[in-house]
């Protein structure tokens, strides 16, 4: 895919190569927005060890968010007010359950682990992530597909909401 006709900087258009399974997912999972509703194109940053995807047009925002060992997160903002998608598709929470995502399950359960420091949790959910890595992708991008699909499914109702 050519990012440069939806990426606004260079530094983003390498993020989606370098992690097409969640930045280059993300771009093809909502390019909808740039195509067919004339947003901006996207804005990827890197805040620490977490990516976030930005689209927006006038006072529309939606956020995708990411870091190693969780599912993406979206937020939406129409005129500054939040929008959750689970007042918009009832559905969706339904569809989200977590224990779809097996191995993201068990990367949160590591958390109620005792580990005799935060080195041993970190290395144990790195050894995971070493074991699982294409399994993780995938959920990854599985969700990142599920969230464009449901935006996509319910623009009407995010652009104006009750």
């Amino acid at each position: 895919m050519a990012y440069e006709e939806f990426v606004s900087s260079k530094k983003g258009q390498e993020a989606c190569v370098s992690i097409p399974y969640f930045c280059g997912e993300c771009i093809e999972a909502f390019k909808f927005l740039i195509l067919e509703h004339n947003f901006e194109k996207a804005i990827i940053r890197l805040i620490g060890r977490e990516y976030k995807i930005e689209f927006r047009k006038k006072n529309l925002r939606i956020y995708i968010s990411y870091e190693m060992g969780n599912l993406p997160m979206i937020s939406i903002f129409n005129n500054g007010k939040e929008i959750n998608l689970k007042e918009i598709d009832p559905k969706f929470s339904e569809n989200y359950y977590l224990q779809k995502f097996k191995l993201h399950t068990q990367i949160r359960s590591m958390l109620n682990v005792n580990y005799s420091s935060v080195d041993n949790y970190i290395n144990a959910v790195s050894d995971f992530w070493n074991l699982n890595k294409q399994g993780i992708m995938d959920e990854v991008k599985m969700y990142v597909d599920f969230i464009g699909n449901t935006v996509k499914e319910n623009f009407a109702k995010i652009l104006n909401p009750r």
